[in-house]
């Protein structure tokens, strides 16, 4: 892989990925309160545990299978192990830890790409319907972050929503079902909500869903779909032809596999428009090699709950990592989402690096990734864009 530092020092301001607390209003009690009583009363194994109040003792017994969980996402390949959902143990831990964990990445980026979110409203408002396809739903984590994102809101587009179609296709009958009472939770926690919000659930291994899907989708979510299992160029071009508002928002683990195989399935898809996160329309550099394009991004998730779990695991989670791809529905313009000079902005794909000749960071160019020296308090950060001078 080529790389170079020439023309560079022009790069003088950094923006980062995502500015604030992005953390919606009833976020933290809906994750860090009213799901673990839910869990309880679904998972709890004596019944005169099921209506007490989440307790110190209920974090140390639900754990285990955290910890366990946790150790099975750690082995790269997890396709050796398919249904590790269908065991109560791992729902539970799934629906305490993981849930409030995966959905913050979604939220983060529906924060992150407003007018990709907005094309799908649009599509909803227009077409009478907005149809969600979450592929690989669990307890529909992604579809979860995206009615929170929804509610915090204030748009006519949005207001005038009539309904909100929820397509959830999974390997495990079981996880789903839980979701459905998150679902229900949630609507009966924003009763300002008119809109209709409907869930149909498919159990059934994604490429022999095709028939599901349909041809007229406001957005379709593949979350953590593809390390569990690769599918076929030709399936995911499908899933792309069917949608015509937001989109098709692939995210997966920030593996190196997982991230450089999103590269490549990214130059396939060209010349098609992307949301995000690549700010030049040229073959991705990080293909192979030893870098790969992947996010770490500083983010408290809110909750005692939450950070008392993470301590069991070992330390706080105070970064969401992850990679993604989001591509645009095929003939849609995303000149609104386009920087005004494309030419003057760079993403940064690396952390702060150190070197004998002191630090750097790694800049994604078209076709190629380039050094470029920083000062020692330079707010460089992976995924931040740097901005050229004048």
């Amino acid at each position: 892989m080529q790389r170079t530092s020439n023309n560079i020092d022009r790069f003088v301001r950094f923006e980062p990925f995502i500015v604030g607390n992005f953390f919606p209003k009833g976020w933290e009690s809906f994750f860090d309160e009213q799901v673990p009583l839910l869990v309880k009363q679904l998972y709890s194994q004596k019944e005169q545990w099921k209506n007490k109040s989440f307790s110190e003792k209920d974090i140390r017994f639900f754990s285990r299978g955290i910890i366990e969980l946790s150790n099975l996402f750690s082995v790269e390949d997890i396709r050796k192990m398919p249904g590790y959902l269908s065991h109560p143990r791992f729902r539970s831990a799934y629906l305490l830890y993981f849930l409030p964990l995966q959905a913050a990445k979604f939220l983060m980026l529906f924060e992150l790409h407003h007018n990709a979110m907005k094309a799908a409203i649009k599509h909803g408002h227009e077409s009478g319907t907005l149809r969600l396809i979450d592929i690989g739903a669990g307890p529909g984590t992604a579809s979860i972050a995206f009615l929170f994102w929804l509610a915090g809101l204030n748009c006519k587009c949005c207001k005038s929503l009539q309904r909100i179609e929820l397509v959830w296709i999974d390997t495990s009958r079981a996880i789903m079902q839980d979701g459905i009472a998150l679902v229900e939770l949630f609507k009966k926690n924003h009763p300002e909500i008119k809109f209709e919000i409907s869930v149909s659930t498919h159990t059934v291994h994604a490429e022999k869903a095709r028939s599901l899907i349909g041809k007229n989708n406001s957005l379709v979510i593949l979350g953590h779909v593809l390390n569990e299992g690769r599918h076929s160029r030709e399936f995911l071009s499908e899933i792309h032809d069917s949608c015509h508002g937001g989109g098709t928002l692939i995210v997966e683990p920030a593996s190196k596999s997982n991230s450089q195989y999103l590269s490549k399935l990214r130059n396939e898809t060209l010349p098609n428009p992307l949301w995000g996160p690549c700010l030049h329309a040229a073959i991705c550099p990080l293909t192979m090699g030893r870098d790969w394009c992947h996010f770490s991004i500083p983010a408290k998730i809110p909750g005692k709950n939450f950070s008392s779990l993470s301590r069991m695991l070992g330390s706080e989670r105070n970064w969401l990592k992850f990679s993604y791809i989001w591509l645009a529905a095929r003939g849609t313009s995303t000149r609104d989402n386009a920087l005004p000079d494309r030419a003057s902005y760079r993403r940064v794909v690396s952390d702060p690096i150190k070197s004998h000749n002191g630090l750097h960071i790694l800049l994604c160019e078209p076709d190629r990734v380039k050094h470029m020296p920083i000062q020692r308090n330079t707010n460089a950060a992976r995924g931040s864009i740097a901005i050229k001078r004048g």
